[in-house]
């Protein structure tokens, strides 16, 4: 016989995100995920597509990338654009809201919880998504493989390995040496040896392992408001559900999306009085770009 405890705490977590959905407060989610949905539909033809690629061709959807395809596609990635911003910029009224003047009590502030379901809401649809508005994640690929297949990646670029994965890399960053640092090549490199040269399943595995530093940042983001006298509701707004992050960091496939997330995990750390951990995560960060050497 199953405990009372197991059984009734799973539906109390699905129906609060259902109840949340419903709420006025859940309405920005619900605006910034139909925008998402459209990016992701839109990117099938408007995004970085691979230059061959035999996903859309099986699915009849080629079209999208030529003539009147592209228009429709390219409309339905910018309004996708144009509503999450709109989103954003709804959410983040109601975050900001401060005592007017005369009131006896400052308006109630919008709970952390609103703010991670909605970059729930946000992101989901684009976990889904063809690479957007960067082709960097095909030439992380490629420098993974080169590693994976006993190249240097400091030494010589992807071209010196010729494999499918060359077809979507920018010719600019085939004979370029790897500028990441040694962490994140490494991701690379297990990624691709988990996939082989296979770029759809190479991308959704990289994007899948963007998630560690968003989760970082919304650990953080907080703490490090609290901690200078900050909303932390405010901060989670600016540094995770800002549309730079989800649509270009996430739906992009960048390895800064690590960076940052380590990088704010140590200031957390550091302000948290654990420097011993925190300047393990920076030099972590710097591992993965060597910019996060500012923190």
């Amino acid at each position: 016989m199953s405990s009372p405890t197991a059984t009734s705490t799973a539906p109390t977590g699905l129906a609060r995100l259902a109840a949340f959905t419903l709420a006025d407060e859940g309405r920005p989610a619900v605006l910034g995920f139909v925008g998402a949905a459209l990016i992701a539909l839109g990117g099938l033809g408007a995004g970085s597509t691979r230059l061959h690629d035999p996903l859309l061709e099986s699915l009849h959807l080629s079209w999208l990338r030529f003539g009147h395809g592209l228009v429709v596609s390219s409309v339905l990635l910018w309004v996708g654009v144009a509503l999450m911003l709109l989103a954003w910029l709804w959410l983040g009224r109601r975050v900001v809201t401060r005592r007017a003047p005369g009131e006896a009590t400052e308006p109630e502030s919008v709970s952390v919880y609103t703010m991670v379901a909605t970059t729930g809401f946000w992101l989901f649809p684009l976990l889904l998504s063809v690479p957007l508005f960067s082709r960097d994640t095909y030439s992380y690929l490629a420098q993974g493989a080169l590693l994976r297949d006993g190249f240097d990646p400091y030494a010589v670029g992807p071209i010196e390995n010729p494999n499918s994965l060359l077809d979507n890399v920018s010719p600019i960053w085939t004979t370029t040496t790897a500028p990441y640092g040694p962490a994140f090549i490494l991701v690379a490199r297990f990624v691709t040896m988990m996939v082989g040269n296979h770029v759809v399943a190479g991308t959704m595995l990289l994007r899948l392992s963007m998630l560690p530093g968003l989760a970082l940042l919304i650990w953080a983001a907080p703490r490090v408001a609290r901690h200078v006298g900050a909303n932390g509701a405010v901060a989670l707004w600016i540094c995770v559900l800002n549309p730079l992050v989800i649509i270009h960091l996430m739906g992009g496939v960048h390895n800064e999306m690590l960076m940052v997330g380590l990088m704010m995990a140590a200031i957390a750390l550091m302000f948290g009085d654990r420097p011993v951990s925190g300047m393990a995560l920076v030099a972590l960060a710097t591992a993965v770009k060597a910019t996060a050497g500012v923190a």
